[in-house]
């Protein structure tokens, strides 16, 4: 009976065993799924956000590119050289505005026109300028807005984006990016601006400036193949507004609405700070811009000398 006694005993132990090395194989098992689901959610966003970065240097380099050919073309430079002239010969003051509406003006500008509204259309700018280096006159605007003619140095548009990029590609004398900010001649939509030195016969004469399409941007960051339903891109300026729209919370997350209502559309996230403060990529996880729990993979992205921009990927948990 002893024996007995003692089979029944190992058997129940071993039995326990089994039970207790099962629970814990099973915990591992767990534990290693969660990590090995973790690590593949990691290397997913870090994807995203590195191919999204790689998107945003090419448009912006392409558009460098853009304006230091189209600098050189010989019509532009034809065009550029008769209306610098046109200060001159109409004797034009720094208060005045530069008369594009003048039929000896408007007659050779014609010649030009459909080239350069053609260009704007097909590489997707939203404007182009032609400003005098010495007095700021706007003395050709392809979309023919309310700026068209102004004086940057003096008028109203002074202290404006445009003008902000004029002054910039005068002191650097190379293609130069000036960030987003409300622009008043298109009813204070953020705008962002490249300009470049325009050259007649060795001398700098000109500037040449685009106007940059905020839908380019957003066409980047809002692809979102292969993405899961709450994972989105995104762009964020040094003042801690947006440069594209969210994709989850566009009412208040767009990059209109947020230079409109920056109380509620600003980014102010631990991603945001770290990003401009320590300047280097990172991926963990904290709480977006509407406090909800999110995995975030954030990056600088340089747009210009003294521009940076942060990039963020994220997907709530």
């Amino acid at each position: 009976m002893k024996n007995l006694s003692l089979k029944i005993k190992l058997v129940f132990i071993t039995f326990f065993s089994l039970i207790i090395l099962a629970t814990v194989l099973a915990s591992i098992s767990v534990v290693n799924m969660e990590d090995a689901l973790k690590n593949e959610s990691y290397s997913k966003l870090t994807s995203a956000r590195d191919s999204k970065i790689k998107q945003v240097n090419t448009f912006f380099n392409n558009r460098t590119s853009d304006i230091a050919i189209l600098s050189r073309n010989n019509d532009l430079i034809n065009l550029t050289k008769f209306l610098d002239k046109q200060i001159k010969e109409k004797d034009l003051t720094s208060d005045d505005t530069y008369p594009t509406s003048s039929y000896s003006i408007k007659k050779v500008v014609e010649k030009y026109q459909e080239f350069l509204q053609n260009y704007i259309e097909v590489y997707a700018y939203y404007d182009l300028y032609i400003i005098s280096k010495k007095d700021g006159y706007v003395m050709f605007s392809a979309a023919q807005e309310s700026d068209n003619g102004e004086n940057l140095s003096q008028g109203e548009l002074k202290t404006s984006g445009l003008a902000q990029a004029w002054r910039k590609a005068k002191e650097l004398k190379r293609p130069v990016f000036v960030d987003m900010r409300p622009y008043e001649p298109i009813a204070d939509t953020p705008a962002m601006f490249l300009a470049a030195p325009i050259y007649v016969n060795g001398e700098f004469k000109a500037v040449l400036a685009f106007q940059l399409s905020n839908s380019s941007i957003n066409d980047i960051m809002k692809f979102k193949k292969g993405y899961g339903k709450t994972q989105e891109d995104y762009l964020v300026g040094s003042d801690n507004l947006m440069r594209s729209d969210s994709f989850l919370d566009p009412k208040k997350h767009s990059l209109e609405k947020s230079f409109e209502e920056p109380k509620t559309g600003v980014v102010k996230t631990k991603a945001i700070k770290e990003v401009f403060a320590k300047n280097k990529p990172n991926i963990e996880i904290i709480k977006n811009y509407n406090g909800q729990e999110v995995l975030s993979a954030y990056s600088p992205v340089k747009i210009d000398e003294g521009l940076k921009w942060a990039i963020v990927s994220e997907i709530e948990l």
